[in-house]
């Protein structure tokens, strides 16, 4: 493909570097390029949704068993529990989200 400059000489385009990811901003994903900060924004961009329909389960079901806090102890930023004191209310989650019980959960830093 070659290009008419207004200085009546041909000029070859320069070739850009194809980015790694590439979409509408209309449609609310960016052209991230190879810019490992981006490719997270945008990962967490279509990540929240995911989070905020887990989020919205868990406090469905902590309010249903008259709970007053919830704690994700797979994070490791729990120092303490007590295991006899404390419910597990993975399996009610997965239900109110339709998981099936005996699929695992990615942990995080995984890649799911």
């Amino acid at each position: 493909q070659w290009l008419y400059n207004s200085s009546v000489s041909l000029t070859k385009p320069t070739p850009t570097p194809k980015p790694l990811v590439t979409a509408a901003p209309d449609k609310g994903i960016i052209n991230a390029g190879s810019s490992k900060s981006a490719i997270r924004g945008l990962q967490q961009q279509l990540i929240a949704p995911i989070q905020k329909k887990a989020n919205e389960a868990v406090a469905k079901v902590a309010k249903a068993n008259g709970l007053i806090y919830v704690f994700d102890i797979s994070m490791g930023s729990v120092p303490y529990y007590s295991e006899t004191l404390s419910q597990d209310i993975t399996a009610q989650v997965k239900a109110e989200l339709k998981i099936r019980a005996d699929k695992k959960l990615p942990q995080q830093g995984t890649g799911m």
